[in-house]
């Protein structure tokens, strides 16, 4: 069993950094070439990455029997997530700008998250049941994977930068 997960441990980390250097190369080029095909294709590469990390987690946690951190990181997670949230709608907003709501939904994502982490952990570490982290994951994919599309149409819809009838900076600084 020992050897099994340590399998599976390597091949998480072969999948983190292998993506992590696709991503950041699809990125560079697609953003540069303004291609959003590759810079799609780049950014599903974090969403890999995000797997990755899910999985060797995953992996130490049933090796190790460790969900208090999940616990603990899942509640913090979920203040400053909420924090972060709720700023950036506040932002987006008033400066009329889909893609900072965009973000702020993204970030929505990761509060919804850190409850699907919260949720995942505690079940598991009263239980020891492993599809409770199982399902949690699939939760968190699920979640990733809407709120990445979204984030994507937005952008497209050109709607990047603020719509002030004064300057920008100025606007933020009165509001």
């Amino acid at each position: 069993m020992n050897k099994l997960l340590r399998t599976a441990f390597i091949l998480s980390l072969i999948t983190i950094f292998y993506n992590i250097i696709e991503g950041l190369i699809s990125v560079y080029f697609g953003a540069g070439d303004e291609t959003l095909a590759l810079f799609g294709f780049g950014a599903d590469s974090f969403v890999e990455v995000i797997s990755g990390i899910g999985i060797a987690h995953m992996i130490f946690r049933m090796k190790y029997s460790n969900t208090i951190p999940g616990i603990v990181i899942a509640v913090i997670s979920i203040a400053t997530m909420y924090w972060l949230m709720t700023s950036k709608l506040n932002i987006g907003k008033a400066l009329n700008s889909d893609a900072i709501i965009a973000d702020a939904n993204c970030t929505k994502t990761c509060f919804y998250l850190s409850f699907i982490l919260l949720a995942s952990s505690g079940l598991y570490e009263v239980f020891h049941i492993a599809y409770f982290d199982i399902i949690g994951s699939l939760g968190i994919a699920y979640f990733a994977f809407n709120e990445g599309r979204e984030a994507f149409e937005k952008v497209r819809s050109g709607n990047l930068a603020c719509n002030c009838e004064d300057d920008c900076e100025t606007e933020i600084v009165k509001g």
